[in-house]
């Protein structure tokens, strides 16, 4: 290092505020005084940054605690989203299937419209009759826009619901239940934040209301999802989270609810800390807002589109090319495994990867009884029930915020090196806003005295 460095250095230890370093600095000092105090700001500059290092490391990966709330009786809770999509109905698909074979037809035909017009991962009669390997396939395996079967064979609001009620009251179904697209098809939605539709019946159970129960009538075989409010019905979504409602029977279910309520200051901290996204933190194209059964739809769909360069033709938001057409559809259900069983993160088995982080808006939902029985009725009939109020429901605390990280770096800094924020600041200053003015000064000195030497 050479003289003017250190003459730098030296400035800088003798009137830092750092405590100690003008101990070592200090001309005088005998060798053991100064040994003292290196090992003595060693052990404190470690001590310090340890901890200051432990603090960002703790702030970064345990932000955020959970806690049990029980104060049940201020609250007032909201029902779950019911979802209910249709399933292989027969007699439209039939009445579809005349209209474009004409009657009579080989009704092998059929089979191949309800694997087009429902997501069936085994297209066996498809591929019978318009798979790659055929020389002479049938007429219809030149069409380009599969989804207009499922369009013409999917029931419509009102083909769907034949009554509704909360708590006993009558609604009008098509009025509240609103349409949304998924890898299933078109579903109708209640109480769904994803459908964005304006016209919300009042789902509130509280003391006063009682718990609530929502009562349908279904025309034919339909399936009725009960999700989150951000959730959506999916073709990877858990068997208990759907209930199959076939004509002439009734079931009815009950359930208990569990929310999971956020501090306003759990947005503050990025999603790396919290470990989940906010519906408004949406980067998805198949949704309007961010969920976790969105974020596996939006997976399954980039890696059907990698692979076979087109998705399923029930994706939502996919543009007419980049339907699967027949081939298309062939080469899914060749990669069946690979693009739709879902692996964990680093597993070297054949299956889908996805990154998906849970909303910070889910529910738990336990289902407590279920039952289902005969009625002479020609429909299907549901009862969903709140078995009880909650009693408890899950709250997300901000333990370390950003206020708190700053007072566990200061009181550290402050501790062991006798430091302030302007102290860090005096590094600067001293090492290099000092050094350069004192060169601005010479040169400025140097140029003067050479113009008076020139007169």
């Amino acid at each position: 290092m050479d003289y003017e460095n250190q003459s730098l250095l030296k400035n800088f230890m003798l009137n830092s505020s750092f405590h100690g370093l003008k101990y070592l600095a200090e001309p005088g000092r005998h060798w053991s005084e100064r040994l003292f105090w290196v090992l003595s700001c060693s052990t404190s500059w470690y001590i310090s940054i340890t901890l200051m290092y432990s603090t960002w490391i703790s702030y970064q990966n345990n932000a955020i605690s959970f806690m049990v709330e029980t104060s049940y009786t201020e609250w007032d809770s909201k029902f779950p989203a019911v979802f209910v999509c249709d399933v292989k109905n027969d007699d439209k698909i039939a009445t579809v299937s005349d209209k474009i074979y004409g009657d009579p037809h080989d009704y092998t035909l059929d089979e191949m419209v309800k694997e087009l017009a429902f997501y069936d991962e085994n297209y066996f009669f498809t591929m019978e009759i318009c798979g790659p390997h055929k020389r002479n396939p049938h007429p219809m395996c030149y069409l380009t826009n599969i989804s207009d079967i499922a369009n013409q064979v999917q029931s419509t609001c009102s083909e769907t619901f034949l009554g509704c009620a909360w708590n006993k009251n009558p609604f009008e179904c098509c009025k509240h239940f609103a349409p949304i697209t998924t890898d299933l098809g078109v579903c109708y939605g209640l109480n769904s934040i994803q459908t964005n539709h304006a016209l919300k019946l009042q789902m509130i159970s509280n003391r006063t209301l009682g718990p609530g129960s929502l009562q349908l009538e279904l025309n034919g075989r339909k399936q009725v999802y009960i999700l989150g409010p951000l959730e959506v019905p999916s073709t990877v979504t858990s068997k208990r989270d759907f209930i199959q409602v076939v004509p002439s029977s009734k079931t009815k279910r009950t359930f208990n609810l569990k929310d999971i309520e956020n501090e306003p200051e759990v947005k503050s901290l990025n999603i790396h800390q919290r470990k989940c996204r906010f519906a408004e933190e949406n980067y998805l194209d198949v949704i309007n807002s961010y969920s976790y059964s969105a974020c596996l739809m939006q997976c399954r769909k980039d890696a059907q589109l990698r692979k076979c360069g087109c998705a399923h033709h029930l994706m939502p938001n996919l543009t007419y090319e980049k339907h699967c057409n027949f081939s298309g559809l062939a080469c899914l259900q060749q990669n069946l495994r690979e693009l739709t069983v879902q692996k964990p993160p680093g597993s070297t088995k054949i299956g889908l990867e996805c990154s998906c982080l849970p909303s910070c808006m889910e529910i738990q939902l336990d289902v407590v009884t279920e039952e289902t029985f005969d009625v002479p009725e020609e429909f299907g009939m549901l009862e969903l029930a709140l078995e009880k109020l909650p009693t408890e429901r899950f709250k997300r605390n901000v333990v370390k915020g950003h206020l708190d990280v700053v007072v566990s770096i200061g009181s550290a800094s402050t501790l062991f090196v006798g430091a302030s924020f302007l102290s860090f600041v005096e590094i600067i200053y001293y090492l290099i806003f000092l050094p350069f003015n004192n060169y601005i000064k010479r040169l400025l000195k140097a140029r003067s005295t050479t113009l008076m030497a020139w007169f």
